[in-house]
């Protein structure tokens, strides 16, 4: 089941409207050719800010093209068609980076006074609602083995004598748990993670990285290394970002395409995702214990900010 909802324009835009005026009544203003601002949009499901310039509205202005899978164009299309006021509108719609909500801005552009600039008003902002899965898929870790023959049985990782047992439940009633091996070096760490709108699972389990597939109840991706702290999951662009006590390991395609080593760290956490960085903290040893102290890292360019350091 879905649904759409209207976005409350006040509330979650920066601003509605972009009016370039020619008029330059003194020198000391800036020229029409470099005024430019981010009209940013804080996701009404997640709070991700994502921005945009008035450019991208131009482009979109008499484009039929979308960023959206065709069924969720479908059934916003569908609510826009039974709206007068929104039939002719132009659109730009996106994906929150954050949490995939589909996402439409309809507005009213075109040129502007004596020299044509364009400008543009925001009219209405659609979110698509969806359930996160018709079949209802839940996880619960097991304290105790699983009694033999009870429920249909995976084994990921190598043979563990005292491996993460989890219970996948869903509502139709295919119930299964998975045994997860714990990593090489002795780490204690749990961590699960369920992607949304996916049947995707990031598992961390004492140093061991697994991403399943929890209704085909396969494995995706576990990297031969057993050593890792932490991870974070990027799914719109595909990347899967490991944390060990040294550094950062970044995959794409199930191949690493960058290891960040900063010296003298003796651990990575991650924080959270705003737009296109993600944030963290990297521990530093000091003579009066830890100390945490946040770094940023871009998700389009790969590079690492850390105090005055880039990786």
């Amino acid at each position: 089941m879905t649904r759409i909802v209207e976005i409350e324009i006040e509330k979650y835009l920066s601003t509605k409207e972009y009016n370039p005026s020619p008029h330059r009544f003194s020198p000391s203003e800036t020229p029409v050719a470099e005024r430019t601002i981010p009209i940013v949009y804080s996701c009404e499901n997640c709070g991700c800010q994502i921005s945009f310039k008035p450019d991208d509205f131009k482009k979109h202005n008499n484009s039929k093209n979308t960023n959206l899978q065709k069924n969720d164009k479908i059934i916003i299309d569908k609510y826009i068609k039974n709206s007068i006021d929104l039939f002719n509108l132009p659109s730009l719609d996106f994906y929150c980076p954050n949490c995939n909500q589909p996402t439409t801005i309809l507005f009213k552009g075109g040129p502007s006074g004596y020299w044509g600039i364009f400008e543009l008003e925001i009219e209405k902002i659609l979110g698509l609602k969806k359930n996160r899965i018709e079949v209802t898929i839940n996880f619960k870790i097991l304290e105790s083995n699983p009694i033999s023959g009870k429920f249909d049985e995976k084994y990921f990782g190598e043979t563990d004598t005292n491996p993460l047992w989890i219970r996948f439940t869903s509502n139709d009633f295919s119930d299964w748990v998975g045994s997860f091996a714990s990593g090489d070096i002795g780490l204690s760490n749990s961590k699960i993670i369920e992607i949304d709108n996916t049947s995707k699972v990031g598992i961390l389990i004492n140093g061991a990285f697994y991403l399943i597939d929890r209704s085909l109840k396969e494995l995706i991706f576990k990297p031969d290394q057993g050593y890792f702290t932490d991870f974070y999951l990027v799914p719109d662009i595909e990347l899967l970002i490991l944390a060990t006590n040294w550094g950062i390991h970044i995959f794409k395609d199930k191949e690493i395409i960058k290891e960040i080593r900063p010296d003298f760290v003796d651990g990575v956490k991650f924080i959270k995702r705003k737009e296109n960085l993600l944030t963290g903290e990297i521990c530093e040893p000091t003579e009066n214990g830890d100390d945490w102290s946040e770094f940023e890292l871009n998700l389009q360019t790969l590079k690492l900010k850390w105090k005055k350091y880039e990786y």
